[in-house]
């Protein structure tokens, strides 16, 4: 997995991981074993993804964020292949290098085409702000806490009936940057119905620790966009 040299888009990730370490403590009762609601999971169908996603970008400090991700997965654009590690290649080249410039335009360029990417907006970010464009800066942020508390609000990911519920796998490795974890390994396990990614994940002090996120959603749909071979399908 490609990282960023030391210091590159650390400070919005320690900010952020702040934020979402605090609303995580407080999103489950660890002793009822219950997750916080989801808050949007009984939107009405007729706060249809595009609708949403417009008035997202037109005030990106109010949106709600948990209703346009799941307005995403019920929308018949909804592809869980996409948000994934694997199109942060070239912004995290171009940061690298210094070169903010196409850092930004890669990144925004991604973002036209999926823009629940919370990593690609904390990325835009450091890019945008190193361009010296600061209210850019300031969207980007904002849009990347809101996705963070929205994934924190429904659980708090230490068991697997606290496990927060993602649309797709680009949400787990979003929260383990934003939380400084590094990825040991993963497995999929059945539990009362239900399929959770089960992480195990060591922090910067060393300590092990595992992690649960529900994934009944992308799974609910990669028979859609996967042939049988298992390659994507086109459109």
């Amino acid at each position: 997995m490609l990282r960023l040299r030391p210091g590159v888009a650390r400070l919005p990730a320690l900010l952020l991981a702040s934020s979402l370490g605090a609303a995580l403590a407080g999103c489950a009762d660890p002793g009822s074993g219950k997750p916080a609601p989801l808050a949007a999971a009984t939107a009405p169908a007729s706060s249809g993804y595009a609708e949403l996603l417009r008035a997202a970008k037109r005030d990106p400090a109010s949106a709600d964020y948990t209703a346009l991700r799941l307005a995403y997965a019920r929308s018949p654009d909804y592809n869980p292949l996409l948000g994934g590690e694997a199109a942060h290649g070239e912004v995290l080249r171009a940061m690298n290098a210094s070169d903010w410039a196409a850092a930004l335009s890669r990144a925004q360029g991604l973002l036209d085409q999926y823009w629940l990417d919370g990593t690609l907006h904390v990325l835009a970010s450091r890019a945008a702000r190193e361009t010296g464009d600061a209210p850019l800066a300031a969207m980007h942020a904002s849009v990347s806490e809101g996705l963070a508390r929205s994934l924190a609000s429904s659980g708090n990911m230490r068991s697997p009936a606290t496990a927060i519920t993602v649309i797709n796998v680009g949400e787990e490795y979003f929260i383990l940057r934003m939380l400084g974890l590094r990825l040991v390994r993963q497995a999929l396990i059945t539990e009362n119905g239900r399929r959770y990614d089960r992480l195990d994940v060591v922090d910067r002090g060393g300590a092990t620790q595992q992690l649960f996120f529900n994934v009944d959603l992308p799974f609910s749909a990669y028979g859609r966009v996967l042939s049988p071979n298992g390659m994507p399908t086109t459109r």
